[in-house]
């Protein structure tokens, strides 16, 4: 992975905004990591030990984007894992990890040429396949939009007697069984290992050599990267 100058600071800062918040930084030989909690009254700062600064070099683009498709596929496979351990818990969590796992697992293919697409698909078993088509079928059309037949809301007159009333029946799909859960694992963990990893490490590798190809006072131009504090306001806006 790239390279970043040592003896400066990174500091993330959010105001405005209500939440939890996950930050994570690298460099070739370590990677730092932090939760922290923001409500909307206060300001947080995390503090890395390195420097960073801005570029617009397509190969750093293309990196970034590889890198968020990475992380995409990691919770997915989190939240599988922790569905697998939870096995036959029927609450509120169990339905937010079953919505979570397909949410980040069709992120990773809705992102154009920016991520995975058609060229990796076409090289999966005809097994892989299908359930890689049963698990973006359920993202899409049960959980990003209600069109398929694992969900139902349907209201019927009832008749009790000589009285008639209106009722209504309401059934969603909410969990797998545990071999699917465990097939669909063994098939994030083939997007990880087998296929996102080899190109993040390709693209990381195309950008270092980039990189050092720059002088250092085009590097310093750039400015440190300091994410802005997002707002309301802009939660509508693609970044």
């Amino acid at each position: 992975m790239p390279q970043a100058g040592l003896g400066f600071f990174l500091a993330f800062g959010v105001n405005g905004l209500g939440g939890f918040f996950s930050v994570r930084a690298s460099t070739a030989s370590r990677e730092l990591s932090g939760d922290f909690v923001m409500s909307d009254e206060t300001r947080a700062t995390i503090i890395f030990p390195m420097a960073l600064y801005r570029t617009t070099i397509r190969e750093a683009k293309i990196y970034a984007d590889l890198l968020s498709t990475q992380d995409d596929m990691r919770h997915a496979r989190e939240f599988v894992e922790e569905g697998i351990r939870r096995h036959g818990a029927h609450d509120i969590l169990a339905r937010a990890l079953f919505s979570g796992s397909h949410i980040s697992y069709r992120r990773c293919f809705n992102r154009g040429s920016l991520g995975l697409g058609k060229s990796q698909v076409s090289q999966l078993t005809s097994e892989q396949r299908e359930i890689h088509d049963y698990h973006l079928a359920q993202a899409d059309k049960l959980l990003a939009h209600s069109v398929n037949r694992y969900e139902m809301v349907e209201v019927g007159i009832a008749l009790d007697g000589d009285k008639i009333n209106v009722g209504h029946i309401a059934a969603r799909l909410v969990g797998l069984d545990k071999p699917d859960l465990e097939k669909w694992l063994a098939l994030i963990e083939y997007w990880q290992t087998i296929v996102l990893g080899p190109m993040v490490e390709k693209a990381g590798k195309a950008t270092l050599e980039r990189a050092q190809q720059i002088p250092r006072h085009d590097i310093l131009r750039g400015g440190l990267i300091q994410p802005p504090p997002p707002s309301r306001a802009t939660a509508h806006k693609r970044r």
